[in-house]
This record gives structure tokens, sequence and C-alpha cells, in this order.
């Protein structure tokens, strides 16, 4: 979702500190939510800014391009190997905590899936999700 425009945060709060037209009825003219016009207000107050604050990042990945190798290296030599025996073994051998959901997202984006008991690399031309009788 995109932020809204600077224009528009400064109408809005021009047409709020008029003090003609409370809180809700500045929100149903421009079409925003009372709840905006609330934070865009206690923003400008506090900061004296009104411009959309972007992005912020969010978490660094737990895994490196070295955890990356080592977790292809041990898939492909111990190809039964589980998520959670990953894990562990990622714990013990280079003190980095991460989850089953993390090694599992990291092994897909590796083109690396998992066969009744096995991790074999896969092909993105062969994923299609259905079974070969299906085409």
């Amino acid at each position: 979702m995109q932020a809204y425009s600077l224009d528009l945060r400064q109408r809005v709060v021009t047409a709020y500190e008029n003090g003609v037209e409370t809180i809700i009825e500045v929100a149903e003219r421009f079409e925003v939510s009372d709840s905006f016009i609330k934070k865009l207000l206690r923003r400008k107050r506090t900061t004296g800014e009104i411009a959309p604050v972007g992005h912020r990042g969010g978490q660094p990945k737990r895994l490196n391009e070295k955890h990356r190798k080592w977790l292809l290296k041990t898939v492909l030599t111990a190809p039964d190997i589980t998520l959670e025996e990953l894990r562990e073994n990622l714990l013990s051998e280079h003190q980095v905590a991460a989850s089953v959901p993390t090694l599992s997202r990291q092994l897909r984006a590796m083109n690396l899936r998992r066969k009744k008991n096995r991790w074999s690399l896969v092909n993105e031309t062969d994923e299609s999700g259905r079974g070969k009788g299906f085409e």
C-alpha cells in the first residue's frame, strides 16, 4: 500500500487547523480514515514533520552466504537429513539460531525440495505444481 502524498497530507492538516471542520468531517472530505488524521496530527506535534516515513527494512537475514553454502553442502552430502537436524547442526557448528520454517524457505529458494525422505535439486521448469499425469 502506498503512503499518502505529501500534498494530500498538507491539505488535510491545513483543513483541520483552520478550525472549521472536525477530524471526522475532514476524514470524510478527503476520503481518509480519522485514525490517519489523528496520527498525522500527533506526528506533526511531536516531530514537526508530516512526510511519510519510509520502509524501515525489517529484520536482517539470519543466514549469510557462508551459512547458505554450508546448508547446501550439508543437504547434498546427507540428503536424508531433517530440518530439525539441520537446525541443530547449524546451531552447534555456527552458533546461528534459525527456525525450521526459515531453513525450509532458504532451501526452497535454493531449488531444493524434499521428496519422500530425501532432499534433491529441482529445475525451475520442472516445478509446475501438478503431477505428471495432468499435462
